[in-house]
């Protein structure tokens, strides 16, 4: 699950990652081979190195290249339907802790998006969210700039406006006299260079 938020890889992408596929010094990297074949490098967390490197040394995977970093009980490839499986399954484990999980259907998929909107939201360029995710056209991940703005809408729009008259910003005002007055003051300093 850290894999694929820190990765933003689809399922199969990370059905299929090697141990050779991940660098686990710094710069701590993983090469995804998505659709088409083509190759991506994405950086890694710390963190996710560190569980990564955990995890393949204890499997002693660590030094054959070759091997699937991911499997099942039975040392066998993880596919998409295990991944979705052990989703389903984490899933319900953590709805018992929080309850706002029960009944949602949260995906490999829907960790992808997550991890765009992340990248989205934290002032990263459109073409490097283009490049991490692999996606081939811009048009994609141009998707995400819409469904942030949307969400920015809704909010907007469950707030209500507050207007000259309201008591409210009466009340915003007078709590905040010594700052507004400093903000004024400030237009009327010339400037410092």
């Amino acid at each position: 699950m850290s894999f694929l938020y820190n990765t933003g890889a689809r399922v199969q992408e990370a059905c299929d990652i090697h141990v050779g596929d991940v660098h686990l010094e710094q710069p701590f990297s993983a090469c995804i081979t998505g659709k088409g074949r083509k190759t991506r490098i994405v950086p890694l967390w710390a963190e996710t190195a560190e569980l990564l490197k955990d995890y393949t040394y204890e499997r002693r995977i660590i030094d054959e290249s070759s091997a699937r970093v991911f499997v099942n009980a039975r040392g066998e490839p993880l596919t998409r339907f295990g991944i979705n499986y052990i989703f389903k399954t984490r899933t319900a484990k953590a709805s018992q802790y929080c309850p706002s999980l029960s009944g949602r259907n949260i995906s490999p998929h829907v960790i992808r998006h997550t991890t765009a909107m992340h990248l989205l939201q934290s002032g990263v360029d459109l073409f490097v969210i283009q490049s991490w995710l692999g996606h081939v056209n811009l048009s994609t991940t141009h998707g995400y700039v819409e469904i942030d703005l949307e969400m920015k809408h809704k909010a907007l729009s469950a707030c209500a406006p507050m207007d000259g008259t309201d008591d409210q910003l009466r009340t915003l005002i007078n709590k905040n006299k010594d700052v507004i007055s400093w903000l004024e003051s400030l237009g009327k300093r010339p400037p410092l260079c």
